[in-house]
């Protein structure tokens, strides 16, 4: 598992790195065809036999196409979008797999100046949007030389030319502008002029012939590409080793493959993957929360309030083993959220060791217990500040506060914390009192000794596409001094989420051997995580993890969200 989750970073680097040179643009100065030209148009007259509608056959779909111009374009792509991409849902629950890309072309003088290079571009599901900083980039460019393509292949060979595009790549199109229908489904009607703007000003072009002139940013799609390879077969890794550990389990087994059928789930699941893990669908505040699984957004919560969504709706997640339910109720409203979880963080793979006597410690590992839960975390969050922007014009910030009520101990200690996101980056910190309660009177002790210390943690992740990966850190101080990191992967295809981790503890404490059945002082101990999460029904989110309770374990999980 260590080497698997080695090569799963080095993947996510690459991948990381690749799809960042592909938003690099080129300097004018080394474009083959600097001087293109706008779209030539010739307007097709109504009623002529040009204008015959057609259909068009694709993924076992009917799609009716209107001819209204031909059309012919020339320049370089800024932007792009897959709508066959895994992040793209608004295609998705249309139905729409025609639209293959999105692309979106700069040509004449803001393309043979500066004028682009000035600018910065991104794309949505439908629209292409730039923005610049300074006021004088508006006299070397023009909006009239900037549009977004709606392209409809022709064929598969057409197709695969069109999937090759990429940002930074100087191509020539030529074609027909259509509107075109689903059978049974919605209609969209093409631009015919160049001025237009805002819903309707998007040109959709039935592509006869594409030409790549040059691709600038050939290095930077070779790493992706590596880094996409590398990506499955580390992961193909990981899940094996799971697969292996599931075999030991009947019910967890039979849960499993019950949550791979969730691929072929109703295609409103995606859109409630999105709702439980809002990271994974362009966006990636809907809390501020760190870029992970939401199997770990309950112990999150426990550990930094801030990291509740305040995203208007309701949730509740649950985890079951050894026949105990532990769970997190969650409400936003906005701007502010709350929280309640009457379970423990401790002795789980994402929290902080647990404090109990030996005898306690060795019969629970020999029986498979999960650590007892004697505590009550209430917490409540409040954005300050949102730019609801995209990709890397994001910046969010929530602060919040909690209190952990002891229900051995009948003490509430407080914490608090803050936690955003800034481009593709997130952050957390938090500080938090805490103490529990352990009988020691078997080791000549009193029999409800309470043990009082400080608990702070900090977390960094970043979000790149279907793939986001998390660094936290946590230090108990007040008693023997504990250290815990965590290193979270979390990957989404369709309507699943595939989540593998390493935990590296330093606490001088027993801990558990495995294989010896018995106690040993340790120092460092590394432990790994894994997790399979599908929609498979609307609004639940089901999931099968393995090692949550640091005991070898397999445990069931549920995600509800309305």
């Amino acid at each position: 598992m260590k080497y698997a989750l080695i090569a799963l970073m080095i993947s996510a680097f690459l991948f990381g790195w690749g799809n960042c040179g592909l938003k690099a643009k080129p300097h004018e100065s080394k474009l083959v065809n600097a001087r293109a030209k706008e779209p030539v148009q010739i307007n097709l007259a109504p009623g002529s036999p040009e204008t015959a509608s057609f259909i068009l056959e694709h993924e076992n779909k009917h799609y009716t196409l209107h001819p209204r111009a031909k059309y012919a374009m020339e320049g370089l792509i800024v932007s792009e979008h897959r709508s066959d991409s895994i992040w793209d849902l608004a295609h998705e629950a249309w139905g729409d797999a025609l639209n293959s890309r999105d692309i979106c072309t700069v040509w004449g003088k803001t393309l043979a100046g500066s004028g682009y290079r000035e600018l910065e571009f991104w794309s949505g599901d439908w629209t292409c949007y730039y923005r610049y900083v300074r006021a004088e980039v508006a006299a070397i460019f023009s909006p009239n030389e900037i549009s977004n393509t709606h392209v409809l292949a022709k064929d598969p060979t057409i197709r695969k030319q069109i999937a090759e595009l990429e940002i930074g790549d100087e191509y020539r199109m030529k074609g027909l502008l259509v509107d075109y229908e689903l059978a049974g489904g919605g209609k969209r009607s093409t631009s015919l002029v160049r001025t237009d703007t805002d819903n309707g000003a998007c040109e959709i072009l039935y592509v006869e012939s594409v030409e790549i002139l040059k691709s600038h940013n050939r290095w930077a799609r070779n790493a992706r590409n590596l880094g996409r390879i590398l990506f499955l077969g580390s992961l193909l890794a990981i899940f094996g080793i799971m697969i292996r550990a599931v075999f030991f389990n009947r019910g967890a087994a039979a849960l499993l493959l019950f949550i791979l059928t969730g691929l072929g789930a109703p295609q409103t699941a995606s859109a409630k993957l999105c709702d439980a893990s809002a990271e994974f669908c362009g966006d990636s505040m809907g809390s501020s929360a760190s870029a992970t699984n939401s199997t770990n957004r309950g112990n999150k919560i426990r550990l930094n309030p801030a990291m509740i969504s305040v995203a208007k709706g309701f949730g509740v997640e649950t985890i079951y083993f050894d026949s105990q339910f532990d769970f997190a109720l969650v409400k936003g409203l906005g701007r502010i959220g709350a929280a309640i979880s009457p379970s423990n963080s401790e002795e789980t793979f994402f929290g902080p060791p647990g404090l109990e006597n030996l005898n306690d410690l060795l019969d629970r590992h020999r029986g498979k217990h999960k650590f007892p839960s004697q505590k009550i975390t209430l917490a409540t969050a409040v954005n300050l500040a949102d730019t609801k922007g995209h990709g890397f014009n994001r910046f969010a910030m929530n602060l919040g506060v909690m209190g952990k009520y002891n229900r051995k101990t009948s003490t509430l200690t407080p914490g608090g914390g803050l936690s955003g996101v800034a481009g593709i980056f997130t952050f957390g910190y938090s500080l938090y009192s805490d103490e529990t309660s352990v009988d020691e009177t078997a080791f000549g002790g009193t029999a409800n000794e309470v043990v009082r210390y400080n608990v702070s943690t900090y977390s960094i992740g970043a979000f790149m596409g279907f793939l986001a990966l998390d660094y936290s850190a946590l230090t108990i101080s007040g008693i023997e001094p504990a250290n815990v990191s965590v290193l979270t992967a979390t990957a989404r295809y369709k309507r699943s989420l595939f989540t593998a981790a390493m935990r590296k503890e330093k606490f001088l404490r027993p801990t558990y051997d495995h294989d010896q059945d018995l106690l040993t002082m340790t120092e460092e101990r590394t432990e790994y995580f894994g997790g399979v999460q599908a929609a498979v029904f609307e609004p639940l989110l089901v999931g099968v993890f393995y090692n949550y309770y640091l005991m070898r374990e397999l445990s069931v999980g549920a995600t509800l969200f309305f």
